[in-house]
């Protein structure tokens, strides 16, 4: 069974240190990152939005433990550069930062239904801006 986002999610929380927000735009660095790292493919399946504070995953709202286990290498060695890298910022910083360089946010949001779609990320993506 592939990962979903909740094992994703325990994997990167599993100090429990990160806020709702956090979560959701370390979620989404990671997913970016997986599109840029490995060939196009997206680390898990899972609808995201275009919300007032970046991008969001629904899916993580409901109440499913995941299981960091669940998690190959190639997922884990994703979750620990996108923590080393932006791990550190906070839910406010994470926020900004998705405005300023995830143009496919801003394209959704001023599209109707404000998803976020994986041919957007694809084409809006650039080696400096892997995650």
């Amino acid at each position: 069974m592939p990962a979903t986002i909740q094992d994703f999610d325990a994997y990167l929380n599993r100090t429990g240190k990160y806020g709702r927000v956090q979560r959701q735009k370390l979620l989404y660095a990671v997913q970016h990152f997986s599109v840029y790292c490995d060939g196009g493919f997206l680390a898990f399946d899972s609808p995201c939005f275009a919300d007032k504070l970046g991008p969001v995953f629904p899916d993580l709202g409901k109440n499913r433990k995941g299981n960091p286990a669940n998690l190959d290498a190639r997922q884990k060695w994703l979750c620990d550069a996108v923590l080393k890298e932006i791990g550190h910022l906070s839910g406010k910083a994470l926020a900004d930062r998705s405005h300023k360089l995830y143009p496919e946010w801003q394209l959704a949001r001023n599209r109707g239904n404000k998803r976020i779609y994986y041919r957007d990320i694809r084409q809006n993506l650039t080696p400096f801006l892997a995650f």
